[in-house]
């Protein structure tokens, strides 16, 4: 079934996402990839998806927020993403913290088990 936000379905077969939050950074992530497919876009919701070192891999952006980036998980695991990868920049409060440093944060689990 279409997906309302991301407007995406199960026909798509892709496992692997990477997910940036700007629009712009979906297609360059694509550069790196090849037999690329423009799949659209809706709303934040920047799709392409393309192969890398023989995986299927769809990039696509999440918009800024916790609250955007939370749809577009659950909608790609309804069409069966299985492995997602959040990447991009945010700001910071603390003093200590420069600007241009790198962070990783801890992986979690979204999804039923």
């Amino acid at each position: 079934m279409k997906q309302p936000h991301i407007r995406l379905d199960e026909s798509l077969n892709v496992r692997y996402a990477i997910l940036p939050g700007d629009p712009r950074r979906a297609e360059r992530i694509a550069s790196h990839m090849s037999e690329v497919e423009d799949l659209g876009m809706n709303r934040e919701y920047r799709s392409l998806v393309g192969a890398y070192r023989g995986a299927r891999i769809l990039a696509m952006s999440t918009g800024m927020g916790g609250v955007s980036t939370g749809i577009a998980v659950e909608e790609l695991h309804n069409i069966g993403v299985t492995h997602a990868i959040r990447i991009g920049s945010c700001g910071a409060l603390q003093t200590d913290i420069a600007p241009g440093a790198r962070w990783r944060g801890a992986a979690g689990r979204h999804g039923p088990p």
